[in-house]
């Protein structure tokens, strides 16, 4: 904590000089110099409100006077409602130049303690968990993931805004009390010659709560920009433990995706050596169960088939998240970065760098259309399953459909293996009906990833091309390199 209050000594100290400078301008502090010993007291919003209401009611006075000393009672109010929630900004930055160490240490101590926890510690699942709770667990860390993804994002662009604001308060700080000058020299002008004395006044009153209005947002803003430094610090923390919490989560999540498709996996294989090894036992048997058998064997190959893709698709979806943030977080940079420098001559080599490492977003596209068939045909498989699982809803029904082809002789044992073959049949149905949806869903999900990443990547290359037209990418050739060249080049 010693160490931090001595990194931000310096910025204390700018702060306030600065404000110091603030308060000696002319005009600049409250009411010092002011054109008046002090404000009307004697104007308030419940004073204001009953004018209006008086002013309204009026019959003495025309319209077009009515008009106008109702505006100038609503600007009156208008200035009084600007003073008072400057003033509550101001108390609310002099909060935080009080509490924002505190809570920043509080929040390191808290990411501290958070990178000390063993993540595969808090998953509450393992392997042996059945599929429905694993699932249920990485839909509930998916969630949190999402609202952390919005944490994240939107402390980074809170920090981005607080990061650009000294500027923009000095800024104005030159303009209120430019405005401060001239509101003060209006209050020094004598009142209008002839006018209806309720105007002048209203007039004045609009001066003068002004003049308050504007003194109070120099209060303002020479607060906020005493306790800038600290909010900074504050923002960044937080976006570091949002950052952080983000990670973690990620990491659960990506724990959970993993042990959902082990799981998955292991069931597949477990259904594949029964199915075999109900074949082996009906060898020899008639033909139908032989039959039967054999599908059953099939269908279990075509589950294990697509759960052995999972891993596949999982990585291939992280790379390409992967790469959406890298790109994306340098193309920010890079605009950031000509905002900030301008185009500067180093700048050019570092973007065309940048620019040569971009993924060739053919090949993106060339993997969209081979995806685009795989899901077809994965939907086209998924409906042929679904009518079959609808077909065989009914187990006995089924069985007793299926013994019209029964070529050797009936017998109780026959239709009690009939009857076994056709209930794994329909497990194995509704299992490839359920990896069917989850293939899918990953599918899409990959499909997703790679159509961001191309966008990213496309927006990126065409920031980087519009750019690179105007800065240098390479060193200027030296006389000495002219004169080098072959004689055919100089022609």
């Amino acid at each position: 904590m010693v160490s931090r209050q001595k990194q931000l000594f310096p910025w204390l100290v700018l702060a306030v000089s600065f404000c110091l400078l603030a308060a000696t301008w002319p005009l600049a502090a409250a009411d010092e110099g002011a054109p008046f010993a002090s404000p009307t007291s004697a104007v308030t919003p419940d004073v204001l409100n009953a004018k209006i209401k008086e002013v309204e009611s009026a019959a003495a006075l025309n319209e077009e006077t009515k008009a106008r000393l109702v505006g100038l009672y609503r600007k009156v109010l208008s200035n009084l409602e600007a003073a008072a929630a400057n003033s509550a900004r101001t108390a609310a930055f002099e909060q935080a130049t009080r509490t924002a160490p505190a809570q920043t240490d509080l929040i390191q101590e808290e990411i501290e303690t958070a990178g000390r926890i063993d993540r595969k510690a808090s998953l509450n699942v393992e392997l042996e968990s059945s599929l429905e709770q694993i699932e249920r667990q990485l839909k509930k860390e998916q969630a949190e993931l999402a609202e952390a993804d919005a944490r994240r994002a939107d402390f980074s662009r809170r920090l981005a805004d607080e990061q650009a604001r000294p500027a923009l308060i000095r800024q104005r700080l030159v303009e209120v009390a430019q405005q401060q000058q001239e509101t003060a020299a209006a209050v020094q002008a004598p009142p209008e010659a002839g006018a209806n004395p309720a105007l002048n006044e209203a007039g004045r009153w609009v001066l003068e709560t002004r003049y308050t209005a504007l003194s109070a947002e120099i209060r303002m803003l020479d607060q906020e920009l005493l306790s800038h430094p600290l909010r900074v610090e504050l923002l960044q923390a937080e976006q570091d433990k949002a950052a952080g919490d983000f990670e973690s989560i990620g990491a659960r999540v990506q724990q959970l995706n993993d042990l959902v498709n082990r799981k998955r996996q292991l069931e597949a294989e477990r259904a594949k050596l029964a199915a075999e090894e109900a074949r082996r036992e009906i060898e020899g048997l008639d033909p139908l169960l032989v039959r039967l058998a054999e599908q059953n064997a099939e269908l279990s190959d075509e589950l294990q088939v697509m759960t052995s893709r999972l891993n596949t698709l999982d990585q291939e979806q992280s790379q390409a998240e992967g790469l959406v943030q890298r790109f994306d977080a340098d193309f920010k940079d890079a605009r950031a970065t000509l905002e900030t420098v301008g185009r500067s001559e180093v700048l050019g080599p570092l973007l065309l760098k940048q620019r040569e490492s971009l993924p060739d977003t053919q090949d993106y596209a060339r993997r969209a259309q081979a995806r685009a068939q795989e899901i077809a045909k994965a939907g086209g498989r998924r409906l042929l399953h679904r009518e079959e699982a609808r077909r065989i809803v009914d187990v006995e029904q089924t069985v007793t459909e299926l013994e019209t082809e029964v070529v050797s002789e009936k017998s109780p044992q026959l239709r009690d293996t009939l009857r076994e073959l056709v209930e794994q049949r329909k497990t194995l149905v509704q299992k490839v009906l359920d990896e069917d949806e989850f293939y899918l869903r990953q599918l899409r999900e990959l499909d997703t990833a790679e159509r961001e990443l191309v966008d990213v990547v496309g927006d990126y290359d065409e920031f980087l091309n519009e750019q690179l037209w105007w800065l240098r990418v390479a060193a200027p050739v030296s006389l000495s390199e002219l004169g080098n060249l072959p004689d055919e080049a100089k022609q």
